[in-house]
């Protein structure tokens, strides 16, 4: 499995990381925005949602639902579609 998050910084508070790139098979990287509970939740591992979106996953009621998952202790994964 090819995974980017080993380079990643996480910045508090939320724990966010940005624009990370997800390989497809066929060569396309489709952009995903992961959000990991606070780390007062500790470090993990976590039960985790996937949300996929062809609008901007940046819209206000997006990051309202990963805020409350995380809050909840649900790593949140948005990621666009093609």
């Amino acid at each position: 499995m090819n995974t980017h998050i080993d380079s990643l910084t996480l910045i508090e508070p939320g724990r966010l990381m940005l624009n990370i790139p997800v390989p497809m098979r066929d060569g396309v990287n489709l952009s995903a925005d992961i959000w990991l509970p606070p780390s007062s939740q500790g470090n993990g591992p976590w039960p985790g949602l996937l949300l996929r979106t062809i609008y901007d996953n940046q819209e206000a009621r997006y990051i309202s639902w990963a805020r409350e998952f995380t809050n909840r202790g649900y790593a949140v994964i948005m990621q666009d579609c093609r």
